[in-house]
């Protein structure tokens, strides 16, 4: 299922009597129309909303570099050497959609990639973006995938799942994963682990976001499950 994520400009945060940090940013949109080809030639749908930062600085290059190498691999990714440009990447993936099925152009057109990426949350000491993709190919249906980047924004450090949360949080996250999906049993480790199933870990005004799929294991299985952890049941297992 599609998600569409809000469009968000400048965020201000107050925190006590810190210095407040402002976050600014602008949004490049794409679609099929800006590109030429597609103009005498059936074509995938393309809808592309990229967030690019400008402030606080030190996140702001963190954040456009992550959104825009996300963006590139999302688009295309079988060569070694990526895509310079994002209009790069949507060009070989227009190309690829094409070939795919040279015969048939309503599957060509049939084609569809959706990206959004914004800020879903910040605060002086975090800042969490969101990038979310869907895909259609052809078939019965589309996959999706939600990716979060969470970084210190004074410095545009990325935390790691140990900065943000303590021991005890993962004991406390598989008993709400089973509260949400009772028929089932989970095994929550920091996604940083190679082994781990918590795919993501992300932060919005609503809670944290952790997103597990154990597909490795169960043939049963393959979607991801998410929940959303609110804030007063998850602060006592916050590092920040």
């Amino acid at each position: 299922m599609k998600k569409l994520l809000p469009s968000i400009f400048v965020i201000l945060f107050f925190i006590s009597c810190e210095k407040t940090i402002t976050y600014t940013a602008t949004t490049d949109s794409y679609s099929t129309k800006d590109f030429a080809i597609c103009n005498s030639q059936p074509c995938p749908e393309i809808a592309l909303s990229i967030l690019n930062m400008e402030t606080p600085e030190e996140a702001a290059i963190t954040v456009n570099n992550w959104i825009q190498t996300s963006t590139i691999n999302t688009l295309y990714n079988e060569t070694e050497i990526l895509p310079s440009s994002i209009n790069d990447a949507i060009e070989l993936y227009i190309n690829n959609s094409q070939i795919s099925y040279p015969e048939t152009t309503e599957l060509s057109d049939a084609h569809e990639i959706t990206i959004d990426s914004a800020i879903s949350f910040g605060s002086n000491t975090l800042l969490s973006v969101v990038f979310y993709s869907y895909q259609f190919m052809g078939g019965a249906s589309g996959f999706d995938n939600e990716m979060y980047l969470n970084i210190n924004p004074q410095t545009g450090k990325e935390y790691s799942d140990d900065e943000l949360l303590d021991d005890d949080f993962y004991a406390f996250a598989k008993a709400q994963f089973e509260k949400e999906y009772p028929q089932e049993t989970f095994d929550v480790t920091p996604s940083n682990l190679p082994d781990s199933y918590l795919k993501e870990v992300g932060f919005t005004e609503e809670g944290i976001v952790l997103i597990y799929n154990d597909m490795g294991v169960s043939s049963f299985n393959m979607e991801d499950k998410q929940i959303t952890i609110p804030w007063e049941l998850s602060k006592d297992y916050l590092n920040l």
